[in-house]
């Protein structure tokens, strides 16, 4: 209960802070006003998990903060600030970060400043809360949304506290940081930490290259990671890959992910289909082991306020005789 009080107190006064710097007829709000954007957002999920035959829901409301700190000749960084307050109610193993599937927490989300003004080749620096530099999630905003890739499954953390060293040039893009382990927690109980990489050819090209590298321990379970992932758009559709291998601990992973998608000329609709494999193989195992699902979704943004959301989850093959299941997703989202 203390945890949450103190995330509703630095809400409550980031609220204050916002609306008065709004209403405040001074300097301090045009320079503050520049190439800022403040969004208030609201979301409801409903979650159907069969067999089990249950509900679970997750509800959030919370602030996103775009701000960009400029002079007259030149950027100085980026600042963004998300912030939601979540509850979850009857919802099966959730993240850790959780007491259990029936708490209230204060998330961050992405929660970083990036530093943009050094000059020439130089990299910018990162610090706060941030995804993992790897993969297609690293290049995909999919924050609060039912359509995810495999940083968690994966990789066992998706955002984390600390520094990075990035930028963008022509040619290719890439990020290399160093983090807490502490997910959403600046320092973290034990010796966990996080070290990630990754290099591409730039984001908004028809077709985009990564390579990517990550170690950790996280929970007292050491994982290395080498992975690759494509974009490649061809008028309104998307097909994405990636492939990573690695191990946890002395166990072998393979992990892959193929996704199409669709988007309408509005780009008010979106539709994907999604296939995953994750294959385990022990030391001195021959035959290992594997499980494949896949996740259809779609997305419908009535207006600018609204999006609307449904995802179906179907295992299609499990770990030995683990029970196949399928999940039921619909969000409604709203900002403001």
């Amino acid at each position: 209960m203390k945890k949450i009080n103190t995330n509703l107190l630095i809400t409550f006064l980031f609220f204050i802070f916002s609306q008065t710097v709004f209403s405040a007829d001074t300097e301090i709000k045009k320079s503050f006003k520049d190439n800022l954007r403040l969004t208030f957002d609201l979301s409801s999920r409903a979650i159907n998990f069969s067999p089990l035959d249950e509900i679970g829901f997750v509800h959030a409301v919370g602030f996103d903060l775009h701000k960009v700190f400029s002079t007259d000749t030149h950027d100085i960084g980026t600042l963004i600030l998300q912030g939601y307050l979540t509850r979850l109610d009857n919802i099966p193993n959730p993240p850790g970060f959780f007491d259990d599937g029936d708490d209230t927490e204060f998330i961050y989300r992405i929660f970083n400043f990036n530093y943009t003004a050094l000059r020439g080749n130089l990299p910018n620096i990162r610090a706060g809360h941030f995804e993992v530099a790897y993969g297609l999630e690293h290049t995909i905003d999919t924050n609060g949304t039912l359509r995810q890739y495999q940083q968690v499954p994966n990789l066992g953390i998706k955002a984390d506290w600390g520094v990075s060293l990035n930028n963008q040039h022509k040619t290719f893009e890439y990020e290399i940081g160093a983090t807490t382990g502490g997910n959403q927690d600046l320092k973290p109980s034990d010796s966990s930490f996080v070290y990630s990489a990754r290099i591409g050819t730039p984001r908004d090209e028809n077709t985009v290259l990564g390579l990517s590298v990550y170690k950790s321990e996280l929970n007292n379970l050491d994982r290395e990671r080498l992975g690759v992932d494509l974009r490649y758009y061809t008028g309104l559709h998307g097909m994405y890959a990636e492939v990573s291998y690695g191990e946890n601990d002395d166990q072998d992973i393979l992990n892959g992910l193929l996704e199409w998608n669709y988007t309408n000329g509005r780009e008010n609709q979106l539709y994907y289909v999604q296939l995953s494999y994750l294959s385990t193989e022990d030391e001195g195992d021959i035959d290992g082991d594997s499980a494949l699902k896949t996740n259809i979704g779609l997305k419908y943004s009535p207006n600018n306020k609204w999006f609307l959301s449904a995802q179906l989850t179907r295992d299609l093959s499990t770990f030995g005789d683990v029970d196949k299941k399928t999940i039921v997703s619909i969000q409604a989202r709203y900002r403001f």
